[in-house]
């Protein structure tokens, strides 16, 4: 059995035992982008996190995922358009750290610790501006 890897968990010998994959057409914000919390904007981040939620759960609903009972492996890909560039490394992990939250509100993870989530991230440039997400039940060994 090969070892995962230290850094992001991920392990090529994990047991896939089923997917889903979907995408949603929400912009997703840099963390330079919603980190603040003070003012008008004080709850933008609730309010975001309440929009991304909703989302998921119609997404939960239309293909069928199922509600998380142990580990799974998500993988959030961010679309940008021509115009637009790709964000650095922590503005992209901070952006989707919402989308996280969303996703164990919403059933499809049952926590965010390691234990219980294997959260990977990419971006690629597209047409549409959205966000794929591709999430991997595995069997635990």
């Amino acid at each position: 059995m090969t070892a995962s890897c230290p850094k992001c968990g991920f392990s090529e010998s994990a047991v896939v035992s089923r997917s889903w994959q979907f995408d949603v057409g929400r912009e997703v914000k840099s963390l330079n982008a919603s980190s603040t919390n003070h003012g008008t904007r004080r709850f933008a981040y609730r309010d975001e996190r309440k929009g991304w939620e909703a989302d998921m759960l119609t997404a939960r609903r239309v293909y069928g995922v199922t509600l998380a009972v142990g580990l799974r492996r998500v993988t959030l890909t961010r679309l940008y358009g021509r115009r637009c560039r790709p964000f650095d490394q922590d503005g992209l992990v901070g952006g989707c750290k919402k989308i996280v939250d969303a996703m164990v509100k919403s059933g499809m993870l049952s926590g965010d610790s390691p234990a219980q989530a294997e959260v990977h991230w990419a971006q690629e440039r597209s047409p549409d501006y959205g966000l794929r997400v591709l999430i991997e039940e595995l069997e635990q060994t």
